[in-house]
């Protein structure tokens, strides 16, 4: 694991999990698999969406998000007519490819802008479960981006201690005697 304020470890190597190389390669194996039952219309809608929701998990463990050609993958997914519980769990995983690991949204909201060319290029319809990934993402970057990230000045604050008579208090007793 990196020290504080180090740069993670990524693209695949097992991130901050720490993963032996066994592991990373059996997640590796598993990614390619569930990548390619995600692509499968013959499998069901649900196990579809698990796949692509467990590809989710793979991509956090092996701390890969950004990983070349991760983002053009969830994006010729989206490009093709999808479920709508699917389609949405693939652009959230897309958010999190186009974010890259990177600490602002600006990807995201490139993101955003190409799935909506894509979808009007290829005349796929964006699903509600879809449109409300995004209402969730735009309703996130809002809050942030109206929190003040610089404190205001301080104030010149009064400590006040309120008086304390002691006058009233009864001596302890000696050790040993009551």
């Amino acid at each position: 694991m990196p020290a504080l304020g180090q740069e993670p470890r990524g693209d695949g190597d097992g991130g901050l999990a720490g993963l032996s190389a066994e592991e990373v390669a059996a997640l590796r194996d598993a990614r390619d698999v569930l990548e390619r039952i995600v692509g499968d219309e013959g499998q069901s809608e649900h196990l579809r969406r698990d796949a692509a929701l467990g590809l989710t998990r793979i991509h956090e463990a092996l701390n890969d998000w950004g990983r070349a050609g991760q983002l053009e993958w969830y994006l010729s997914q989206l490009a093709r007519p999808q479920p709508g519980g699917l389609q949405a769990a693939l652009a959230e995983a897309a958010q999190s490819a186009a974010k890259a690991r990177e600490p602002h949204f600006g990807r995201i909201r490139d993101f955003w802008r190409t799935l909506d060319a894509v979808a009007r290029e290829k005349q796929v319809g964006i699903s509600g479960e879809t449109e409300r990934v995004r209402k969730q993402f735009e309703s996130a970057a809002d809050h942030l981006s109206k929190l003040s990230w610089i404190s205001s000045p301080l104030r010149g604050f009064e400590v006040k201690i309120p008086p304390i008579d002691l006058r009233g208090l009864k001596p302890l007793p000696e050790p040993g005697k009551e």
